[in-house]
């Protein structure tokens, strides 16, 4: 799954009954940028003002609102960039383009606010996943699709000797206080306590680890996309040990020799995925199937029911139909009902959004429904 952050949730939600445009360009990644697609992208715009017609815009309004999405057919450094996927968002006072690390169906949206529900099937069935390899005295990430692995661009620290080296002198004029001989000899001076980790060669290692973890998180973020440790498997254990990403898998490859060869690591990683993804959705299916007929179950539906579930957070997995259509209106969160408003917010955008914040998984589905944490 694609994490949404809640900053950006909160940036994509309009509710202003204008047009707001969502368009997808996804070419995946190719050698010469994306020059091959301009005639894609130019049939999305065509796409996107035809489905304006139903808000009878007049000609200098259909002009102001497509007018960045034209110009940037004119940007040739940025056609030049290598993408996986594009998400362009514009309404008639935002504009912004995302960058996904994820190869989506191209297509055109047209609404009054920018729904999320839309991309639902992308985010939770598009497998994503991050390799890290620290091995031979180099650092490497790396973003995992089904496809292929691809080297992120983020620049890592590549040995403890970078992370280690500033502090050297400090800890040789401490060691020359008590022994000339060694350099371990002064390491009480440093570290207290014992165990293995007490020698400072082990605690060298250590501070690099914390460091690199520091990055990976700035990197990846807290992120629910799995990532795989790829090197020696004692120190990969330390890595997960003191890691603060949250969704590091327990399996861990060894490094060898193979791995230099991207075709064989993204082979042995992203078996690795998919037996710790499983099928995400039929196990939910089959959770809902066993649970829906009992008298007090975990299955919920209804607006009202799902809306004040979404909100206090015990919404699982949330299932919304293809067909569902959008309902407005305002939520009483005293009365926990809904309550219908042509005027009010699209209510089924606040359902996902609110599932979302609260960490469940979301899929489309046949009908709308949720499955419960308690």
């Amino acid at each position: 799954m694609i994490p949404i952050r809640k900053a950006e949730v909160d940036e994509l939600l309009k509710s202003e009954h204008r047009p707001c445009l969502s368009l997808v360009l996804s070419p995946g990644v190719k050698e010469q940028g994306l020059l091959v697609t301009m005639a894609a992208y130019r049939a999305l715009i065509r796409d996107a003002q035809k489905q304006c017609e139903r808000y009878h815009l007049g000609q200098i309004e259909m002009e102001s609102l497509f007018e960045p999405l034209q110009q940037l057919e004119n940007d040739t450094l940025f056609w030049k960039e290598h993408q996986h996927s594009l998400i362009f968002f514009r309404s008639t006072d935002f504009f912004f383009i995302e960058h996904r690390v994820a190869a989506w169906e191209s297509k055109a949206i047209v609404d009054d606010v920018f729904h999320i529900r839309h991309w639902i099937a992308d985010l939770t069935e598009t497998l994503n996943y991050h390799v890290l390899v620290v091995a031979k005295n180099k650092a490497d990430l790396y973003d995992g699709l089904k496809d292929g692995l691809f080297h992120n661009p983020a620049v890592l620290t590549q040995s403890k000797r970078d992370v280690t080296e500033p502090s050297d002198s400090i800890r040789l004029q401490a060691h020359s206080a008590t022994s000339a001989i060694s350099r371990g000899s002064g390491s009480s001076a440093f570290y207290s306590g014992a165990g293995e980790d007490n020698d400072e060669d082990r605690q060298d290692l250590l501070r690099y680890l914390k460091h690199l973890d520091a990055e990976i998180v700035d990197i990846l973020g807290l992120s629910a996309t799995p990532l795989i440790l790829v090197g020696v498997e004692d120190t990969m254990t330390r890595l997960r040990k003191i890691s603060l990403y949250p969704t590091i898998l327990d399996e861990t490859l060894r490094y060898n020799d193979e791995y230099s060869d991207l075709t064989k690591l993204h082979k042995d990683s992203l078996a690795i995925v998919m037996k710790h993804r499983g099928d995400a959705k039929e196990t939910a299916l089959r959770k809902i199937k066993e649970d829906i007929d009992r008298p007090v179950g975990k299955v919920a539906t209804g607006f009202n029911d799902l809306l004040r579930l979404a909100e206090e957070g015990r919404i699982e997995t949330l299932f919304i139909a293809l067909d569902q259509q959008s309902l407005r209106g305002y939520f009483d969160p005293v009365k926990s009902e809904v309550v219908e408003d042509s005027n009010g917010e699209d209510l089924c955008e606040r359902l996902v959004r609110s599932a979302i914040n609260h960490g469940a998984v979301c899929f489309s589905g046949q009908e709308t429904l949720a499955y419960l944490r308690y």
